[in-house]
């Protein structure tokens, strides 16, 4: 995923996740959740339109603003 850069996070309920960029075709860029606890992986797109900016937004997002993220995310299929 990327280039390594994650982040870790807790939501609401106190599960423990990580969220890292990944390439995605035809330019854009996921946002991928994996749970360490249940070993759920979900997605989101992002709007940086290049892997360098989505990271910096990451990097850049508080816990709260990935807690959202997260629940607007989709199961990974």
């Amino acid at each position: 995923m990327g280039s390594g850069f994650m982040r870790n996070f807790d939501d609401a309920a106190g599960g423990h996740w990580q969220a890292a960029v990944l390439d995605g075709s035809f330019g854009g860029t996921l946002l991928v959740f994996s749970c360490s606890g249940d070993g759920a992986v979900r997605k989101t797109a992002m709007s940086a339109q290049n892997m360098r900016l989505a990271e910096q937004d990451l990097a850049g997002m508080s816990e709260s603003r990935l807690r959202e993220l997260l629940a607007e995310s989709v199961p990974w299929a």
